[in-house]
């Protein structure tokens, strides 16, 4: 096992526990948390000075995960294969276009909706 994946065993999902969200070994801090104060220019020190119970590589099991999290390539279709692709097996017919959504944004941001039209989902 590499050091990567032996920090992702650090990162845990467990039903019921912070509503499913990835948390550090079992314990109620989640990875979002984390994530978070470092985005705030909490100093590592200052996180594991607050979280006694957390250790660094616990720290560098979150960055590890987000890494990994956003490492995606967006699915893409020119214009051009689109056109290829309606020749080869037609559009989609009987449809409102006005209600078929651009799965663009939930792949972009891992799976989850910033904002769609005026509605915000959270």
């Amino acid at each position: 096992m590499n050091l990567k994946n032996s920090l992702l065993t650090r990162i845990t999902q467990t039903a019921g526990q912070c509503g499913g969200r990835p948390c550090i070994r079992g314990m109620r801090i989640r990875v979002t948390d984390i994530l978070e104060m470092l985005s705030k220019n909490v100093s590592i020190t200052e996180i594991l000075e607050d979280f006694p119970d957390l250790e660094l590589a616990d720290i560098q099991a979150c960055l590890v995960f987000a890494a990994r999290r956003t490492d995606f390539l967006l699915p893409y279709v020119s214009d051009d294969e689109q056109a290829e692709i309606d020749a080869d097996f037609g559009s989609p017919s009987g449809y409102d276009e006005d209600k078929v959504v651009d799965m663009t944004d939930w792949v972009k941001y891992g799976g989850q909706f910033l904002q769609v039209s005026n509605y915000q989902i959270n």
